[in-house]
């Protein structure tokens, strides 16, 4: 596999960090050398640090404790210093470095983490309407003040999203050159990001109908097309994700990490799925109109069961695809001399997991279940630990400068070069073929 590559082109390049190269190798890097290789990836940290301030606010027994309330204040302003710092890093990559900005939207992999921006924003946002509104209850009967911003935030980080979606896959199709080989569960990003999007709208939704119905539908019908946009590209992608893992094996110990986002799709959509339909249930039946359909009383309650029957099952299949992840990081690790490098997409489970927990607790609620609600203290307890754990141990790797990794610069001082695909040759062979 990859451990078999030869290694004497990296040998006299000591930045280069390579699959395989455990950080105990890896040498502690200026600051400049740092934000030219600061990636989108490391979104991936804010994304983590974000839904595990959620997690507080998911924990079924002492849910009121001022524990839980001040620890999440303390996780989602780390989760908002954060994402300021590593926005400010990403602008001052671009700007320093001007000539990467093309090399990276041309890059197969890292430009598909520019999607991991709109998912770091969503659960940070979801942190106000959820928690700071709902569950602190900050700004009191004035707290719709604080919404309508928070509402304002969530659709234009949706536009970002939808952007980014169309633009990446245009790029995909146009301009990079992809193999099954080489293909990753990250092709999935653009389209979780429509998603968890969705998850936005559909947790906004029931306290803006309280102020604004008209508003509250648009909200609706927003997150309902980017759940069927995102939700139908996923299954297509994880379609060619399975194929490859079949024919190809595990991706290799660079991209293993990847392994973690079919379940973070998963979870995420059949969370939203579950929410959307019991928003949809409160809005309906309508009292206008001659709609046979959404003026019968009977419809609520179809809503309400289908969101539940869906979530749950995407929730058995987000387990599956956890267990497959598990499966694949393991097996890489042990196959790799030294161990997995530790850098940001070492953070690709804390956020899929993460989903997990919010999403049993909103199957617990929805079903009463003490079982599930056993399952959310243990979910969500696992991930606040865990991404402790993963705070501490990133802390001080990136003081230090060692876990900086960008496949565009490994690649190009590696002398390998990215393959682009040339669309206009395709014109030229369509326009020869009709003429």
């Amino acid at each position: 596999m990859d451990s078999e590559r030869p290694q004497a082109s990296l040998a006299s390049t000591p930045s280069v960090h390579y699959d395989g190269v455990p950080n105990s190798q890896s040498p502690a890097l200026p600051w400049r050398e740092r934000i030219r290789r600061f990636t989108p990836a490391w979104f991936y940290v804010v994304m983590g640090i974000a839904i595990t301030a959620v997690n507080f606010g998911a924990i079924p027994f002492g849910h009121q404790h001022e524990v839980l309330k001040v620890l999440f204040l303390v996780y989602w302003f780390i989760t908002v210093l954060i994402l300021f710092l590593f926005t400010g890093l990403t602008v001052a990559r671009y700007v320093m470095f001007p000539g990467l900005w093309t090399k990276m939207l041309n890059h197969p992999t890292e430009s598909l983490y520019l999607a991991c921006i709109p998912m770091a924003l969503i659960p940070t946002e979801n942190g106000i309407n959820d928690d700071i509104i709902q569950w602190l209850g900050f700004l009191g009967k004035r707290g719709f003040k604080l919404l309508f911003f928070e509402w304002s935030m969530w659709l234009t980080t949706s536009i970002i999203g939808y952007v980014l979606a169309f633009y990446l896959l245009h790029k995909m199709i146009t301009q990079q050159t992809h193999t099954l080989k080489h293909m990753t569960g990250a092709w999935i990003l653009p389209f979780v990001a429509l998603i968890v999007c969705a998850s936005a709208g559909a947790k906004a939704t029931p306290e803006i109908q309280k102020y604004n119905m008209h508003m509250a539908l648009f909200t609706l019908l927003w997150s309902i097309f980017s759940l069927v946009i995102g939700l139908s590209m996923t299954f297509f992608i994880m379609a060619i994700v399975l194929l490859r893992l079949v024919t190809e094996g595990f991706p290799p110990p660079k991209y293993v990490m990847s392994s973690f986002l079919p379940m973070s799709a998963m979870t995420q959509a059949g969370f939203t799925i579950l929410v959307l339909f019991n928003d949809a249930a409160g809005l309906f039946p309508i009292t206008y109109g001659i709609s046979p359909i959404l003026k019968n009383a009977a419809i609520s309650e179809i809503f309400r069961a289908f969101g539940l029957i869906t979530g749950l099952s995407l929730w058995i299949l987000a387990l599956f695809w956890f267990v497959q992840a598990i499966f694949a990081v393991v097996h890489v690790a042990r196959k790799t001399p030294g161990g997995l490098r530790f850098g940001a997409d070492s953070w690709a489970w804390v956020f899929p997991f993460g989903v997990v927990g919010v999403h049993t607790h909103a199957l617990a609620l929805d079903m009463d279940s003490h079982f599930f609600h056993i399952l959310t203290l243990i979910f969500n307890i696992a991930i606040i630990i865990g991404t402790s754990v993963m705070i501490v141990i990133t802390v001080p790797k990136f003081l230090k400068g060692t876990i900086f990794y960008s496949s565009v610069i490994d690649e190009e001082l590696a002398g390998e070069t990215t393959a682009h695909h040339d669309s206009s040759s395709d014109v030229v062979a369509a326009d020869k073929y009709q003429a």
